[in-house]
């Protein structure tokens, strides 16, 4: 029996979304019944009528509650800090309100955790459809027939690391606001100031993210909150090694970084690349901030993805994604062969 206190930390700002309250439930139900020797904690910004602290008494003593004010916008880097500086665990488990996981992720949790100073539990994610996610909310029938596009490389949803790990990379940065690459700069951090992350890529290891409402919208996509939060994540992975240690340990802050590498030319990033005009496929290189350019190869792409997860990763991503994309031209088709030799 395991002797480590394992905590799920699941950030939440109510809406007036059903999905979403739906979701959050169905999510703590999913945790108590695979993972039931870890601890819940429930960090909401405002106090809810969902999650008055009496809805929770149902789950028993292994969820906790607390509530914030952090303003109007979503703070989900500061919930996230607030929750793991009040409660005492070994292993954290960041969790996304409408993010599931079956129980060969809770396997890689147990098992992978001094695999990196990160850990990403899941080979893949389903992104489950609206008719799938109804049916599971409000009729309590499971179908993934109609289910959703799924990908095998992701930052956020879940992700998992020790308390130790945390502390060394200054916990979450607070600039980030609503969402948006703040899962990337932990990312980075842990990956440059510690060791590589790990990716599980047993077959079948599945996150499930709950359809609701998008917020990912062009209009929110223009937004400045959007712009900043991926500029913020770019001057991470820009910064001298002693500039992000200085970071980390607070003697500067962000905005002194920005000024300072945005003198330099090295924040001029387009941080999203289209892969399909249909828009249903879409590699997103928030995580690699490749260069000064939008001009993107396959081959400079898979280069820097081998360099921080490895060949065997690389080439499951060539097969499990860019394949998958329409209407590759044949020197795009050689491109990628020739990589994988």
């Amino acid at each position: 029996m395991s002797t480590m206190k394992y905590t799920i930390i699941i950030p939440y700002m109510n809406s007036m979304s059903n999905f979403r309250k739906r979701n959050l439930f169905y999510v703590i139900e999913n945790y108590m019944n695979i993972f039931n020797d870890a601890d819940i904690c429930i960090v909401e910004q405002t106090t809810s009528e969902l999650l008055k602290p009496d809805l929770l008494n149902k789950y028993g003593t292994h969820i906790t509650y607390f509530s914030c004010e952090f303003g109007e916008n979503f703070h989900k880097t500061k919930l996230l800090n607030y929750a793991i500086n009040k409660i005492d665990s070994d292993i954290y488990i960041m969790g996304d309100a409408d993010a599931y996981i079956d129980s060969n992720c809770v396997y890689s949790i147990k098992n992978d955790i001094n695999k990196g100073s990160l850990i990403y539990p899941f080979s893949s994610v389903n992104y489950l459809s609206e008719y799938d996610t109804r049916n599971m909310l409000f009729n309590n029938k499971i179908s993934y027939n109609n289910h959703g596009i799924v990908i095998t490389r992701q930052t956020g949803l879940i992700n998992v690391f020790t308390k130790k790990t945390y502390e060394r990379v200054g916990g979450f940065d607070e600039c980030f606001t609503e969402w948006g690459a703040e899962d990337d700069a932990f990312l980075i951090k842990c990956r440059r100031l510690i060791s590589p992350i790990y990716r599980n890529i047993r077959p079948n290891s599945v996150v499930y993210h709950l359809f609701h409402p998008k917020i990912n919208t062009p209009t929110y996509l223009s937004k400045k909150i959007y712009k900043n939060n991926r500029k913020y994540c770019a001057c991470i992975k820009r910064m001298s090694i002693d500039d992000l240690n200085d970071y980390v340990n607070k003697k500067n802050d962000m905005n002194y970084y920005i000024n300072k590498y945005e003198t330099m030319g090295k924040l001029n990033t387009e941080f999203k690349w289209e892969c399909t005009p249909q828009g249903g496929l879409t590699i997103d290189t928030t995580i690699y901030d490749i260069d000064d350019t939008t001009n993107m190869s396959f081959t400079k792409l898979l280069n820097i993805i081998n360099e921080e997860d490895g060949k065997e990763y690389a080439i499951n991503f060539i097969k499990n994604i860019i394949f998958k994309i329409p209407n590759l031209t044949e020197e795009q088709v050689k491109e990628l062969n020739l990589w994988m030799i």
